[in-house]
């Protein structure tokens, strides 16, 4: 859609337009402080190279190592390759998944649109689900992701980024098997913040100089099972009816 300054005052369009206008800059998300920050160009789009980011590696700061810097980097350098690049950073595990830095990172890479292909009606960033088997391996990896922090609720940013991911590759990816695959990772996933939460919610009464941050994690925790539930009616497939769309459970804590 092409985008045009008006002029408010007079109200028509501003002459001698040469200048393309887009909103994208708008629609990234901006790292928090820290570290990462200086890699807030690797996140606003993907037309940096890998060559670019090694030669950035003066730049790298003395809290991470010259791997994760350039593991961050690199994962969204060129549309068609970050799912693979995602699906590899979940193998390698190189990038601390409950940093909000690389929760932010992915997000920003699972949710933009990117530019529309002219032969499919999947967008470039996501033609590489139109390939077999991809989707099962990045399912794959979200469930050894999610087996290996299911027994600590401080990872849940890791958790989120999870689920992210995961409600992405179900609006994303066809056929029986990995739709069910996807759904199940996702009921899994809220079962798994559920229990958290019931877990922090018991230490409520225990707790004094500590009170307030785990009533913070508690909410925390609450906000990603229930986003498990942000599911499109497409997306939620005929072949499981109900299993996402099913009303969130009442907490009980107040």
């Amino acid at each position: 859609m092409p985008i045009e300054f008006v002029d408010s005052k007079d109200n028509n369009w501003v002459g001698d337009q040469k200048a393309y206008l887009s909103v994208k800059l708008w629609c990234s998300f901006n790292l928090p402080p820290g570290p990462y920050s200086c890699l807030q160009y690797t996140l606003d789009s993907c037309e940096h190279s890998e060559n670019q980011v090694i030669a950035d590696q003066q730049r790298c700061p003395f809290e991470m190592s010259l791997h994760e810097f350039v593991a961050f980097g690199c994962l969204r350098t060129g549309n068609r390759v970050q799912r693979h690049n995602m699906i590899r950073e979940l193998a390698l595990s190189t990038l601390s998944m409950n940093e909000e830095a690389i929760g932010v990172l992915f997000r920003q890479a699972a949710w933009e649109s990117s530019t529309p292909s002219p032969d499919s009606e999947l967008r470039e960033a996501h033609l590489a689900f139109a390939h077999n088997g991809l989707g099962d391996r990045l399912l794959e990896y979200l469930d050894q992701k999610l087996g290996s922090i299911e027994a600590n609720w401080n990872e849940h940013h890791t958790l989120h980024t999870l689920v992210i991911l995961g409600l992405r590759a179900l609006s994303l990816l066809e056929g029986f098997s990995t739709v069910e695959r996807a759904v199940t990772f996702l009921r899994r996933s809220r079962k798994t913040s559920l229990k958290w939460c019931e877990d922090l919610a018991a230490t409520l009464g225990t707790q004094t100089d500590a009170h307030s941050k785990t009533q913070q994690l508690l909410i925390v925790n609450i906000g990603g099972c229930l986003s498990t539930y942000v599911c499109s009616r497409a997306a939620a497939p005929s072949t499981s009816p109900g299993k996402l769309s099913s009303r969130p459970p009442t907490s009980g804590v107040h």
